[in-house]
């Protein structure tokens, strides 16, 4: 309302994709009144707006489907001084991989949890170690009940993270499968990965799998199929270390090159400046 007035352009940051947030995780559906309010909003801003700025790649989709005119793709980035490149653990009987980060609905950890019980029924080598808290995580612990090679631990401070990424072989990226997702996600996590030189393993179905494939970082599954989740891993393991350490070359030149803060940084003070003119 203010740009209008004045006749200013404004730009307008977009991180999380509302209403569509109330629909897949709120439990609204799209005639709600509210959720019908939000929309007329969000296309009342997104078309108004100079730009708008998205953090998931995807999102650029959503938001031109919605009205607006022009979009700018700005993602979280890892702090490189904090996360930087660290040689991948040495050869051990197992292959241990981290998931760290909430345990909710959204994460869906429960098909992580199956997947982790097919691999200990074919005996492999394949450790998962959880960091982290949420509403699910009670649920989880008793739904692992009984196996071996699922481990549990406190939410750790941010500072801690390096470390333990350090000590793993892959890192674990999960999301449930939502039209939300598939336009894209910026998870720092990810990223966090990439920066210090991990393979991953992700869940994510739209942008976040297809970088991982496009780049060769990892493997991916499909979101809702255990099964596939843990043949994915499996092959992971199996992966001779050259062509694992080739990923965790990738990652890091990906975290450096497309996700480094001061590229980010730079590039939005380049837009701001643009509008400005």
């Amino acid at each position: 309302m203010i740009a209008r007035l004045s006749g200013l352009p404004f730009v307008l940051e977009v991180r999380d994709l509302w209403p569509q947030v109330l629909i897949d995780q709120g439990g609204k559906t799209p005639d709600s009144p509210m959720v019908r309010l939000l929309g007329w909003m969000e296309r009342q801003l997104y078309s108004n707006a100079h730009t708008v700025v998205v953090l998931a790649k995807g999102a650029e989709r959503y938001v031109r489907e919605r009205g607006a005119r022009r979009t700018a793709w700005l993602p979280n980035g890892p702090d490189l001084e904090m996360f930087s490149p660290q040689p991948l653990p040495p050869d051990q009987p197992s292959f241990t991989v981290l998931y760290a980060g909430a345990h909710g609905d959204a994460n869906a950890l429960e098909n992580v949890i199956e997947a982790a019980r097919l691999l200990e029924q074919r005996n492999s080598p394949v450790r998962f170690q959880f960091i982290g808290d949420g509403p699910e995580k009670h649920s989880l612990i008793q739904l692992a009940a009984g196996l071996k090679t699922v481990v549990f631990n406190d939410p750790v401070s941010k500072a801690e993270i390096p470390d333990r990424m350090a000590q793993a072989d892959a890192i674990l990226l999960s999301l449930r499968d939502v039209p939300l997702f598939r336009y894209g996600v910026s998870p720092n996590k990810l990223y966090d990965a990439y920066a210090i030189g991990r393979p991953v393993v992700t869940t994510v179905a739209g942008s976040i799998n297809a970088e991982v494939e496009t780049h060769r970082l990892g493997v991916t599954a499909d979101p809702s199929d255990p099964q596939a989740l843990a043949d994915a891993i499996l092959r992971l393991a199996e992966t001779p270390r050259p062509e694992r350490e080739a990923m965790a070359v990738r990652a890091t030149q990906l975290a450096h090159s497309t996700y480094s803060r001061q590229r980010i940084i730079a590039e939005y003070n380049n837009l701001l400046h643009e509008v400005n003119a």
